[in-house]
């Protein structure tokens, strides 16, 4: 493989910087609480044909997955926004708890979501949670005190803030594959 022209180096170390320039980045859905560990994110941004931005994510409180949950209880809400003003102000319209979405296993943790809206209209949003199950053999030793197993399931709705949870189910999960053992980010 060839290396890249020091001036198209600079240019596009220049193009990068651009887009990823901290000092005029803007947080638009604050942290519950300004420490390290705390953020929301994880999520996706969606508009609909009246030209509202709807953001989806989950919020994640400070933790550490290597150690187990000792540390802070991670991906703790999965939420929707609404910005009806062209993304200069962002307004919660819904939210769920890992008790809200835990269905077959409990919740333990929330990681990315995808909000799609559908040809039909309807919208869908992904899940990334990651359930109390026991890792398959023979990983069962690998597995951490408090985890347990990535799945991606799916939610939908007649709108982003009227998805239903009753209509959660899973997309990949590793209690049918094992290989999807740590599947996430949907």
């Amino acid at each position: 493989m060839s290396k890249l022209d020091q001036s198209i180096r600079k240019d596009l170390h220049r193009f990068l910087n651009s887009l990823i320039y901290q000092e005029k980045a803007k947080v638009i859905v604050p942290p519950y609480q300004s420490e390290p560990g705390f953020w929301f994110g994880g999520g996706s941004l969606a508009q609909d044909e009246d030209g509202v931005i709807w953001l989806s994510g989950r919020y994640r409180n400070a933790g550490d997955s290597r150690t187990g949950l000792e540390k802070g209880q991670r991906g703790l809400e999965c939420t929707i926004f609404r910005s009806g003003d062209d993304g200069k102000t962002f307004h919660k319209v819904r939210q769920w708890n890992k008790e809200a979405l835990s269905y077959e296993h409990r919740v333990v943790s929330y990681e990315g979501t995808a909000l799609n809206r559908q040809a039909d209209g309807t919208w869908e949003l992904f899940i990334s949670s990651e359930k109390d199950i026991p890792y398959p053999d023979p990983f069962h030793p690998y597995q951490k005190p408090g985890t347990g197993v990535w799945t991606i399931d799916r939610m939908t709705g007649p709108s982003p803030d009227d998805l239903d949870p009753s209509t959660l189910a899973p997309v990949l999960s590793a209690l049918d594959r094992p290989e999807y053992l740590h599947v996430k980010d949907p």
